[in-house]
C-alpha cells in the first residue's frame, strides 16, 4: 500500500536498483521510467556509499539466487529399483583392457 495515492493509485511495488552507467544512460533510462505508462514515480540518485565491491559481492549474489532457482527448477531424476541387480564393478572392467 502507498503511502499516498499517486494517479489514482493506492497500491504500489517499492523497487530499488544498483547499477554502474554513462550519464548518457542515466538520462534515457530516467526518460523510459517518466513515459511508462506503468511506472507511477522514479527516483535516480547517485550511490556514493555503494563501491566497487559491493557492487561485486551483490552480483555474485545475484548470480548465486538466480543458480538456485535453476536447480529447484530442474526436473528430479525417476530413481531405478536395483534390488536384486548385480552391477558389476567398472574398476575390475578398466583393469582387464
Amino acid at each position: 500500500k502507498l503511502a499516498y495515492p499517486i494517479r489514482g493509485q493506492k497500491r504500489g511495488l517499492y523497487l530499488i536498483a544498483y547499477f554502474k552507467a554513462p550519464s548518457l544512460a542515466i538520462t534515457a533510462i530516467d526518460r523510459d521510467a517518466v513515459l511508462s505508462e506503468i511506472v507511477l514515480r522514479s527516483m535516480i540518485i547517485k550511490a556514493d556509499h555503494v563501491g566497487d565491491i559491493e557492487l561485486e559481492l551483490a552480483k555474485k549474489e545475484e548470480n548465486l539466487t538466480v543458480e538456485i532457482k535453476l536447480r529447484e527448477e530442474k526436473p528430479v531424476e525417476k530413481s531405478v529399483d536395483t534390488d536384486g541387480i548385480e552391477i558389476p564393478d567398472l574398476s575390475e572392467i578398466e583393469e582387464l583392457k
